[in-house]
Formats: structure tokens, C-alpha cells, sequence
């Protein structure tokens, strides 16, 4: 027998839950679910999963696209700076969210001054005979 699964959500730590809302809202459609707060017992009891100092606080919400997937994130009170991860070490990197015309969600973001690291290009290979394109751009995080 072979379990079946799906990908329930994806965390990210974030410098200000209201900042990144509201980019996935206005640029992907992203909705608020709900926000909550870990407090520092909650913390300190799974510190083996967070590996934060004492008194660490967090708070953290939920936030779903229109087909269900989601992402929850995490703000801690006592943040590290951000390290861009090495994408030959293992762990998540990058984030693809697909729209419907890449070259005009770049336009529009680009003109709203989101920050790209690249123009749009075409993927290495085909969908269903079709040439898609993929940018990288930085959220707010």
C-alpha cells in the first residue's frame, strides 16, 4: 500500500507579517486565513524545533491563494538577519507561483518598484508544446 499525501503549507520566517501579506495580496491574491501568536512557554516547550534564545515570542499567520495552497509565516520578536541560502545546500530556496502572463505581472510589479533579478525568459523546456517563462524577483523578505 502506498500512503497518499499533498502539501498542506509552506513556513517562512518574515521581518513583518503585515509586509509580506500584503505583497502576496496585492501581487498574487493571497487571502488571511488567520494570525495568532506562539507565546514563550509554547516556544521554549518545542525549542527543538525552533532553536530560538529564551524569551523568544512569535507570531505567526496563515495566508491561501485561490486554489488552496498555502503559506504560513512566522515573525518572530528577536530576528536574525537574512542569509541568502546556497542553493547547492540542501534545503528550500525559491517559492513558484504561476500567473497567467509573466511578462505582464513583471511589467506591472517592475513599475511598482519590486525588485527583479532578472527579465523574464523563456523555461528550458516546452508545456504541453507551449514556451513558458520564469522570472526571480525578491519579496519583501
Amino acid at each position: 500500500m502506498c500512503a497518499q499525501g499533498r502539501l498542506a503549507h509552506v513556513g517562512m520566517s518574515v521581518e513583518s507579517i503585515t509586509r509580506t501579506y500584503d505583497f502576496y495580496h496585492k501581487y498574487f491574491g493571497f487571502e488571511l486565513l488567520f494570525t495568532d501568536q506562539f507565546d514563550e512557554t509554547y516556544i521554549s516547550s518545542a525549542n527543538y524545533i525552533f532553536r530560538v534564545p529564551e524569551h523568544t515570542v512569535c507570531k505567526f499567520a496563515f495566508m491561501q491563494d485561490a486554489y488552496g495552497t498555502a503559506i504560513e509565516l512566522f515573525e518572530f520578536n528577536n530576528k536574525l538577519p537574512f542569509e541568502l541560502p546556497p542553493w547547492h545546500r540542501p534545503g528550500i530556496h525559491h517559492l513558484c507561483i504561476e500567473v497567467d502572463d509573466v511578462r505582464a505581472q513583471y511589467e506591472w510589479m517592475r513599475a511598482d518598484g519590486v525588485a527583479f533579478c532578472e527579465e523574464p525568459r523563456p523555461r528550458q523546456r516546452k508545456v504541453n508544446g507551449e514556451t513558458k517563462y520564469l522570472v526571480f524577483l525578491q519579496d519583501p523578505d
